[in-house]
């Protein structure tokens, strides 16, 4: 089973692969211009997917958990009761 950090790491390591393949989305003067736009498009799709898990890892997951362990202790007492 996964957690969340296991998806981000796996996102990160196929990101880390397209480093490597743009060789960190350097970019020569001769570079066509689809290329140029490719590049930055990367760039942006990466900052976007670093705030994504930002916000998972800081607020989403964070108040699932909250919710998930207030459900157990609300079904315990309700079992309890029974």
């Amino acid at each position: 089973m996964s957690t969340h950090l296991d998806v981000h790491d796996q996102h990160d390591d196929e990101m880390q692969g397209i480093r490597a393949l743009t060789r960190g989305y350097a970019l020569d003067a001769e570079v066509p211009f689809a290329v140029r736009v490719l590049y930055e498009e990367l760039q942006a799709f990466e900052r976007k997917l670093q705030v994504h898990a930002k916000i998972e890892d800081e607020l989403l997951f964070p108040k699932a958990a909250a919710l998930e362990k207030e459900v157990e202790r609300i079904l315990t007492l309700k079992i309890k009761a029974n």
